[in-house]
């Protein structure tokens, strides 16, 4: 028999990877925004905790809208999602949507998926199969409801203030509830350092305030950036992966990557770059944005993917300043 968790997850394979910037593409941040979600494992077991983080950029840091009230954070998961195809949201049954509120209000928090903490697999799925059983009328055959062996759970972020500005945001990480020797669990990319004109940012430096690091530049200047990553090798990709387009058709399937590029203030010369270029120049404005300062905060942020669900992201910030 073919279960319910067959037909409904059948839906959500788009929905495996990250998504969250995607919402809003352009790389300068004017107002509040969230340029990813970091997961401490994109494939999880069921006895597993997961701590996920908000990499955000709130204006009042960057010295705009400093009299407004800080961001909040509200949390959610979704066990059965319904993919980018229906905008991610959560499978509705008899008018009652199965996301589940987490606890939790900063943008970092970790979640006990075990039977100490929501009993994903005690209390959670049992219930999700019921209702999904009820929605089909009840028939099972006789036959008791089993889920394939990897599902997807959705999880939400709704951050921000009206003041400066609201988003919400989606990760999805892997449920795997039997052991995989020929799919090994898919590691995220991990960036290294961020460097603008081969120095590392000062608040990033060993060193903090060391003259070899990058702490400030006046207006008007063009920078080099580029992200280095670590050392460990590219992961190969799974038949699945190549079937959905996650991976290149190449020999040997090996993840490729790319980068997102954010600035608060400037131009960057490409909001994307691809696997062979980890650099990127920002031209800063020609003036600061108030009269009077002697000095603006600028942020900077870059994302990685390996377009299979794995992220990473670097946050940087400098001084710029008028000119001499």
């Amino acid at each position: 028999m073919r279960s319910h968790w067959h037909t409904v997850f059948g839906l959500t394979c788009a929905a495996l990877g990250a998504c969250g910037d995607g919402f809003d593409p352009r790389s300068l941040l004017s107002s509040y925004r969230v340029v990813g979600v970091t997961v401490s494992a994109n494939e999880v077991s069921p006895a597993d905790s997961l701590t996920l983080k908000a990499w955000d950029f709130d204006p009042r840091d960057a010295g705009l809208m400093s009299d407004a009230p800080p961001p909040t954070y509200a949390w959610s998961l979704c066990p059965v999602p319904l993919g980018s195809a229906a905008q991610f949201q959560c499978l509705t049954l008899e008018g009652v949507s199965l996301e589940m509120p987490l606890e939790g209000d900063a943008a970092e928090i970790t979640v006990d998926l075990g039977p100490d903490g929501l009993d994903l697999v005690g209390t959670v799925l049992p219930k999700v199969s019921a209702a999904l059983a009820k929605l089909q009328g009840g028939a099972t055959d006789g036959l008791p409801v089993t889920p394939p062996p990897t599902l997807p759970l959705q999880f939400r972020l709704r951050a921000g203030d009206p003041s400066i500005g609201v988003v919400q945001v989606v990760r999805t990480v892997s449920l795997r509830l039997a052991p995989s020797e020929s799919a090994p669990p898919n590691k995220s990319p991990r960036l290294a350092a961020l460097t603008a004109d081969a120095r590392p940012f000062c608040e990033a430096s060993v060193e903090a305030g060391a003259p070899e690091c990058f702490a400030g530049a006046p207006v008007g200047t063009t920078l080099n950036l580029r992200v280095e990553l670590d050392s460990g090798p590219r992961e190969v990709c799974t038949a699945d992966d190549l079937a959905q387009a996650r991976c290149p058709d190449a020999t040997p399937p090996i993840e490729a990557l790319t980068y997102s590029w954010f600035t608060s203030a400037g131009e960057l010369e490409f909001d994307f770059t691809n696997d062979e270029t980890p650099e990127n120049a920002l031209k800063l404005p020609a003036r600061l944005d108030e009269e009077g300062r002697e000095a603006q905060k600028v942020y900077v942020f870059a994302v990685v993917r390996d377009g299979r669900g794995g992220l990473d992201v670097l946050e940087a910030s400098f001084d710029m300043t008028r000119l001499p």
